[in-house]
């Protein structure tokens, strides 16, 4: 079985030991702050705010967070990152298929 747990402080809360597996799903900030304020609604200030909030801001395409994710990969608590910078959903499925077939589910 494969249990999906949308978590954006997973790692931060130090969770990850309680899964098998912890994928990083990224986007460029640009995108990913664009799609807070169209999807939930959001004020830009209130969208940037939440996505600073997060402290590691993994998966927000900053160039200092791309070590971040890679080191922390090699580290064995994140095992795949799956960039999300496209606009069709089915993009990102057929990503995460690909994903899991590396993974061997």
């Amino acid at each position: 079985s494969i249990i999906v747990l949308e978590a954006a402080i997973l790692l931060d809360a130090q969770w990850d030991d309680l899964c098998d597996a912890v994928w990083i799903i990224t986007a460029p900030y640009d995108i990913a702050l664009q799609r807070l304020i169209e999807k939930r609604s959001m004020k830009q200030e209130d969208a940037q705010k939440r996505m600073d909030a997060q402290e590691g801001n993994r998966g927000l395409g900053r160039g200092k967070n791309t070590a971040t994710e890679e080191m922390e990969k090699e580290g064995s608590r994140i095992t795949a990152i799956v960039n999300n910078d496209g606009n069709e959903r089915g993009e990102l499925v057929e990503k995460l298929k690909l994903v899991l077939k590396e993974e061997g589910f």
